[in-house]
């Protein structure tokens, strides 16, 4: 029968002491630190978002007839609250002689397959005039905008669009946040 060496297993609990107790110092003393090895741990993850973010993109209908008012994109990058979360969105802002439902059809052609789940609106007003759809990881949405109501004021200018010379006003919502909705959302 072989003798364990009690010397050897008495360092090896103390240095695993040692290390938890300085994790544990340096969560409850000095959060930044712990925030920013959060941070550059999970940045080496944010070239695999950005792929994943860019063939999200790649899905989304192409609009030949629609004018583009506002194309606003975020790349993924670690965000602030949640060092552990990844986000990328992207916004637009579009008007189109076609009527809601027509826009409403292109896009329920694309998300409406595959593993992507329409989320239930409880809202009946706004059922009509908004869709979203969900992966895991990721949310697309669509909304019918009242241009009169002067919606999204902070990303669009209503008084320099002629508007009026548009049958729909709509705006289109594609986020990304890795690892998951749930985990980085709640």
């Amino acid at each position: 029968m072989r003798r364990v060496n009690l010397g050897l297993v008495m360092i090896a609990v103390l240095i695993i002491f040692v290390c938890g107790a300085f994790v544990l110092f340096t969560y409850i003393f000095q959060p930044d630190a712990f925030r920013q090895v959060s941070v550059w741990i999970t940045s080496r993850h944010v070239p695999e978002a950005e792929a994943k973010f860019n063939q999200l993109q790649s899905i989304l209908p192409l609009v030949e007839n629609d004018t583009l008012f506002i194309d606003f994109v975020r790349s993924p990058k670690v965000t602030e609250a949640r060092p552990w979360c990844i986000s990328a969105v992207m916004r637009r802002i579009y008007g189109t002689r076609r009527l809601y439902n027509d826009v409403l059809k292109d896009y329920e052609a694309i998300f409406g397959a595959d593993e992507w789940l329409r989320v239930q609106i409880d809202d009946p007003s706004a059922a009509s005039s908004r869709a979203i759809w969900r992966l895991p990881n990721a949310e697309m949405e669509l909304e019918h905008l009242n241009p009169t109501q002067r919606p999204m004021n902070s990303l669009i200018n209503w008084d320099q669009i002629d508007w009026q010379a548009y049958e729909t006003i709509y705006y289109i919502e594609l986020s990304l946040v890795e690892p998951s909705l749930n985990s980085c959302v709640g």
